[in-house]
């Protein structure tokens, strides 16, 4: 098990950079859009730039911004 401290996005990509997967599945808060532009999807920018397969699950949680 390692600790990663810094931005999630980054530390996520240097971990699969670091680590031989096959794929990766990753969790999503489904923020909602004024969220996402505000804050940044983490899933987003995992999908845009793994160097593997990227599942993403979404949560139950519903936003009420949409």
């Amino acid at each position: 098990m390692k600790i990663y401290w810094g931005d999630a996005r980054e530390k996520i990509l240097e971990a699969i950079d670091k680590t031989p997967l096959s794929f990766l599945v990753i969790g999503s808060r489904g923020l909602g859009k004024i969220q996402r532009v505000i804050m940044g999807s983490v899933s987003i920018h995992i999908v845009n730039n793994a160097s593997c397969p990227v599942t993403v699950v979404k949560s139950h949680y519903e936003s009420h911004d949409n």
